[in-house]
């Protein structure tokens, strides 16, 4: 269950549900595992839905700090009907509602298969989630294309991010799905095929939209060691120093 996947220019909510809710343990090497879980997940990202003007820095002042309250509605059974968010920085917010009738809407405005659906969806995430789940917070190194950037959206899409890498002006979003690439845009950052660049040198964003403010990212300073492909780098950040601020977690029953 993916609380929260966010940078100061894009964010999303990713539920994850599984077949099984329970733990359990599948040894590749001498059973076919399939896939357990919803690995694409049901994600609710407001850029990729609307558009420019739906960055996170465009509907709160990214500046301050934010109060994100997530609330988990169940219906008399005690089954989970809806994961409603709610962000707001003390002036602005904006809120997620995401519902099986929602998602399935989405799926089909990407024209992604809706596992989210097959895997149980809403209800069975709670069921995940009824078991006991731990809060863990991390920082990620490596591909941030499905967050802020381009992704090949659905398994039919023919919008190649690679030829369309730099997102030069607004108009890209809709470029991209006026040729077939609804949801493809995840948020205003030029796409990288290698995503290594972000822990080797500063990086300066095109989009025109991106306050100037956050217009240049410094290096990470992690020690990278690339492999057989793109995406298999591995990262140590271990002699990198970074802080989360997070205060005043607090869990209230409905």
């Amino acid at each position: 269950m993916d609380l929260l996947e966010a940078n100061r220019l894009s964010a999303a909510l990713t539920p994850h549900p599984c077949t099984n809710p329970e733990p359990f343990v599948c040894d590749s090497s001498v059973e076919e595992c399939g896939e357990p879980c919803d690995g694409v997940g049901g994600d609710m990202n407001p850029f990729r839905r609307e558009g420019p003007g739906h960055g996170i820095y465009d509907l709160l002042d990214v500046t301050k700090p934010i109060t994100i309250t997530t609330e988990f509605p169940v219906d008399p059974s005690g089954a989970l009907t809806a994961i409603v968010q709610t962000y707001t920085d003390g002036d602005n917010s904006y809120t997620l509602n995401l519902t099986d009738h929602e998602m399935a809407t989405q799926k089909a405005y990407f024209n992604e298969t809706n596992v989210f659906a097959s895997m149980g969806g809403v209800a069975q995430m709670g069921e995940g989630m009824k078991n006991g789940m731990v809060l863990t917070m991390s920082m990620w190194t490596g591909d941030l294309n499905w967050l802020d950037s381009c992704k090949k959206s659905g398994e039919y899409q023919t919008y190649d991010c690679a030829s369309n890498s730099e997102f030069s002006d607004d108009s890209m979003w809709q470029a991209a799905f006026d040729s077939d690439g609804p949801g493809a845009w995840r948020g205003p950052v030029d796409f990288q095929t290698d995503n290594s660049v972000f822990a080797t040198q500063d990086m300066t964003f095109t989009s025109p939209s991106i306050p100037e403010a956050f217009k240049t990212q410094s290096k990470l300073n992690c020690d990278y060691t690339p492999g057989a492909g793109d995406d298999d780098g591995t990262y140590d950040c271990g002699t990198t120093t970074y802080a989360f601020t997070v205060s005043d977690i607090k869990l209230t029953p409905l």
